[in-house]
């Protein structure tokens, strides 16, 4: 027992304490209420009613207590259930949100497969929250909850009950103050004749066709689709025969010449050509522009940008594939290159990043004539400083950075930052020079409409990404659209490393950074300039607010087609310097 000064001390610190309670349970409904009380954890430690959590959980209390019989979401009273303290939960939570989730077993038997609804209702502290402010607020808990944006959640979804109220109550203690009481509501759903699992379907469907584009140009195997999908082998086949029929994958000979492996069709295939080495190219086919993506989408919108374009594949079982699709753009010949995108752990996540740098070093070897490196993505804008959704940032050194583009990465609790940025600024002048043109901007949208009218015709064979699809706030609409010249910081450790936004105004304010992208493309820097590529840039479209990687998904290809637009108007301007 310590003494009383420290006693008063640990009660002053730990004070407001987050308690969950159980309150309905029955075989297809559940509610639990999260909520700030002040307690004395002395007083609760040993009552038979309540946990008092220690160690990294400490400050959080769950009450044991039976749930009360009254289900209070459309019954009961203050007196119905005998629980003085229930009686809040009659109030009408001040905003709420809710998705389904689809649940199998481990067993993947149809009869342990349902849909379940998870709802979230708010409370928030009236000092913490004002009222025009909370609909925001509950909306980014909410988004956090299911892993950081919409469209974002396989990595960062818990996968299971304890996992999700785990991390609504961190969250609800770390991160958001203001908000004072949270009800979870978990609801079985019934199993329809087969909507629910037409949905289910059309959802993995659409997971496999990313696995499958990701990996591109490498194919992928039945047996590797099956690991990262985690369904069984038949459903696995039925979602890549549909795939095949709707002209999206095809497949190719395996290693042992049996098992086939599956890739993404490209969209103008009658120009490819499949390979086992490059062909030797005149000297005035040779590109002196290199533009990587590491998206699907972001290729198709490079693509749209050439003309007289043909494209060669090289197909290695052992993740040695490659694609060249080669083109003009004004008076140069580019080569564009898709790098293959890890789906898997940390440890397929570095060998992806080293993979890509041997792919880059690989190109600019084929590709001796190239003197300047594009890379086109998209990212998250820093809003504080005037970067929306819908523009594009060029990567470049500032007054506040001298750096154009950094990679962050979390060693234990250290964030280790490279830098670099490239010896001659010639692409980033371009750029410069290029917005003090008169009609500039109209001139950029011509050039988008241009390549938009391109890929919707070739949309029609496949009916699957949609370039004008771009879903922004009314109030982005009607802000003209920028290109920004500044620094861009990267790597996948981003999006944890700033889920908090006041850690991510932290890291703004220490890199004076623009923007913020998901891809790890350190080592495709490191080749270029090992190579001695001096004139290198990153231009990205803005797709959210985070890092690129959450969002609207279907917004995505809009912006990289604005980034890749952007792009071929620096390059024509490079050609036309030249001629000067």
């Amino acid at each position: 027992m310590g003494t009383g000064a420290s006693r008063d001390s640990f009660v002053v610190n730990m004070r407001e304490q987050i308690v969950l309670t159980p309150r309905v349970k029955t075989d297809n409904f559940t509610a639990i209420v999260i909520e700030r009380r002040v307690v004395d954890p002395q007083d609760a430690i040993g009552h038979p009613h309540f946990h008092v959590a220690g160690g990294s959980h400490s400050g959080i209390i769950i009450n044991k207590r039976r749930p009360n019989p009254c289900d209070y979401r459309g019954g009961g009273g203050r007196g119905g259930g005998g629980d003085a303290d229930t009686y809040h939960l009659l109030e009408p939570p001040q905003t709420s949100s809710e998705f389904q989730v689809f649940l199998v077993s481990s067993s993947s038997s149809n009869q342990n497969c349902f849909w379940e609804r998870r709802k979230l209702n708010f409370w928030f502290k009236n000092d913490k929250v004002p009222e025009e402010e909370r609909e925001a607020y509950g909306h980014q808990f909410f988004t956090e909850v299911l892993g950081g944006g919409e469209g974002n959640h396989d990595k960062d979804f818990p996968r299971d009950y304890v996992g999700f109220i785990t991390k609504v109550l961190k969250l609800m203690q770390l991160r958001y103050d203001g908000v004072k009481r949270i009800k979870l509501e978990f609801e079985k759903l019934k199993l329809g004749e087969t909507d629910e699992v037409g949905k289910w379907d059309e959802l993995m469907e659409r997971q496999v066709l990313e696995m499958i584009e990701g990996a591109y140009p490498n194919p992928l195997s039945i047996q590797e689709i099956i690991r990262r999908a985690s369904i069984t082998e038949e459903h696995v086949r039925l979602l890549i025969s549909r795939l095949q029929r709707k002209n999206l994958i095809k497949s190719i000979a395996g290693g042992d010449g049996i098992n086939p492996f599956f890739t993404r069709i490209v969209l103008n295939d009658k120009n490819t050509r499949v390979v086992k080495q490059m062909p030797e190219m005149v000297q005035s086919k040779q590109p002196t522009f290199a533009i990587i993506t590491s998206h699907f989408f972001e290729k198709l919108a490079v693509d749209a940008m050439l003309e007289n374009q043909e494209t060669f594949v090289r197909h290695g079982i052992l993740g040695e594939s490659n694609v060249f699709t080669l083109g003009n753009i004004g008076n140069h010949r580019v080569v564009s290159t898709k790098l293959p995108v890890s789906e898997g752990n940390k440890n397929d996540d570095r060998e992806a990043m080293i993979s890509s740098g041997n792919r880059t070093t690989r190109l600019l070897g084929t590709f001796q004539n190239v003197d300047y490196v594009i890379l086109i993505g998209i990212c998250g804008g820093v809003l504080r400083n005037n970067v929306r959704i819908g523009d594009v940032v060029v990567s470049s050194p500032s007054e506040l950075q001298h750096y154009a583009y950094l990679h962050c990465r979390k060693e234990g609790n250290d964030l280790k930052i490279s830098r670099w940025t490239p010896s001659s600024l010639k692409l980033q002048e371009i750029a410069k020079e290029l917005q003090r043109e008169e009609n500039w901007e109209t001139e950029w949208a011509v050039v988008a409409q241009q390549g938009l009218d391109i890929l919707s015709e070739q949309q029609k064979e496949q009916d699957y990404y949609d370039f004008s699809r771009v879903r922004i706030a009314e109030r982005e609409r009607q802000i003209e659209r920028k290109v920004h010249l500044g620094p861009i910081a990267s790597g996948k450790d981003i999006a944890n490393i700033t889920r908090d936004d006041s850690v991510r105004q932290e890291l703004i304010s220490e890199l004076n950074v623009l923007a913020f992208d998901s891809e790890e493309n350190d080592c495709v820097i490191e080749s270029i300039i090992g190579n001695r590529r001096n004139c290198f840039a990153v231009i990205s479209g803005v797709a959210d607010y985070k890092d690129g990687s959450s969002g609207r998904k279907e917004s995505h290809p809009y912006v990289a087609l604005l980034a890749a637009s952007f792009a071929k108007l620096m390059i024509t301007r490079i050609a036309s310097t030249a001629e000067a």
